[in-house]
């Protein structure tokens, strides 16, 4: 099978997956983001040391911290309508009407082994999306476990587990043939992954490296506070995150 041929059945895997949910109420689709959220931050520990043994980069204690933004996510997505009319302007009479992207490609960085896959799946779960996760060649076993867990999770409740899938032996080709595949994608990674994303023919949202310079205007007063903030920050599991300042 041909990386073209193995890609589009995954892709009619999710588009399959997506008709089974295309019904589901608000809270049926908060019920499947609170399962597979909860299950992935349930395990945090074991996946921080699986992710950094891995991959051999970053700290598995502060790895463990950033699956703190997996309640942060659910926490900001609370409350929030997805799917249906989700908002009307009376005096125009104009409704705004939530419609799934499609399958999302999920390009995954080797910084964020576990926490990009689970994050990303609840962006794209939460507007009854279906997504295709491409680990970086560095973390498949890790990105593998987090898949399974959020697939596992799904089934418990009764939601079609293809709405998460993975590539398996992933590699540039793949990744490639999977881009240009899919309706959309999430790139996270160098220049060279955000770049073919953009270049690749179909939409896609792109996130590159951070690590940019502060500065400070000159009547702030606490220099001491925003230095050790500055260094705490650009220092965080080892100096790896993109999030810049």
């Amino acid at each position: 099978m041909t990386d073209q041929e193995y890609v589009k059945s995954l892709y009619e895997k999710g588009k399959m997956a997506m008709e089974e949910i295309e019904d589901y109420s608000q809270k049926q689709i908060d019920k499947m983001l609170i399962a597979i959220g909860k299950v992935v931050y349930d395990v945090k520990e074991e996946l921080a040391a699986m992710g950094a043994e891995e991959t051999k980069m970053g700290d598995p204690n502060y790895k463990i911290l950033k699956h703190r933004t997996i309640p942060m996510t659910l926490y900001y997505m609370k409350g929030k309508k997805s799917t249906g009319v989700i908002d009307y302007d009376s005096e125009k009479q104009i409704a705004k009407v939530a419609k799934p992207a499609g399958v999302i490609a999920a390009i995954q960085p080797s910084t964020n082994p576990t926490t990009g896959p689970c994050i990303n799946s609840l962006q794209c779960l939460k507007g009854k999306n279906a997504i295709i996760i491409a680990p970086h060649p560095n973390a498949i076993k890790s990105g593998t476990h987090v898949v399974n867990l959020m697939r596992g999770a799904l089934e418990k409740i009764g939601a079609p587990v293809d709405l998460i899938q993975m590539t398996e032996n992933s590699s540039i080709e793949r990744t490639g043939a999977l881009m240009k595949q899919c309706d959309l994608i999430l790139a996270t990674g160098g220049a060279g992954v955000v770049k073919a994303a953009y270049s690749s023919g179909t939409p896609a949202y792109g996130v590159g490296q951070g690590n940019v310079q502060a500065l400070i205007t000159e009547d702030y007063e606490d220099a001491a506070f925003i230095a050790k903030t500055i260094v705490g920050n650009r220092s965080a599991d080892n100096g790896m995150p993109c999030t810049g300042e």
